[in-house]
């Protein structure tokens, strides 16, 4: 694990345990996730949030935890954001 957790990246792992009753503490199914966002993305080309949450079935705060920490790493990208209307 290249880069430790932040408290709401831990909690959001907490959530996700108690919503699909996941036992135990296991970070290598995170990056498993991270793995398919990257090739997802690959075979895609640039998405928007809703998309990537929808094909892999994560909710958009889960995505965007794990898009948060890919971008950190250098891993990804975040490019357009647009006004709120």
């Amino acid at each position: 694990m290249p880069y430790g957790l932040l408290d709401k990246e831990r909690n959001m792992i907490d959530e996700h345990k108690k919503t699909t009753g996941a036992q135990g503490a296991d970070p290598d199914s995170w990056w498993e996730v991270d793995r398919e966002i990257l090739e997802c993305l690959a075979g895609h080309g640039a998405m928007t949030l809703a998309e990537i949450s929808r094909q892999l079935g994560l909710s958009e705060g889960e995505a965007t935890s794990l898009l948060a920490m890919l971008a950190r790493e250098g891993r990804v990208r975040i490019c357009q954001v647009a006004l709120a209307a």
